[in-house]
């Protein structure tokens, strides 16, 4: 569920939103971080089942879903990474 905003209305955190969460969750007061996903992958049939498909063969297929959400430390700033000492300085 998404957090409100004080309308009412459903606000998005962005990427670079969690990352600075996650960094001042871990504590870290040096280095630049990027976000990374877990990623479950799983093939087989697709189309099994759904009303649309009644009638229609079974197609290959891939889902994947993420399974985690953390932290990868890189040496390149990019417009993702996000600087632990200006998020969460040493105090």
């Amino acid at each position: 569920m998404e957090p409100a905003t004080e309308s009412g209305a459903p606000k998005l955190v962005s990427l670079k939103e969690i990352t600075a969460l996650l960094i001042k969750h871990y504590n870290y007061h040096e280095g630049l971080y990027e976000i990374a996903f877990g990623v479950q992958v799983s093939i087989g049939k697709i189309g099994v089942g759904f009303p649309a498909s009644q009638g229609a063969a079974p197609l290959p297929g891939v889902s994947f879903g993420i399974n985690g959400i953390g932290l990868a430390k890189t040496a390149v700033a990019s417009p993702d990474a996000v600087d632990a000492a200006e998020v969460n300085p040493a105090k």
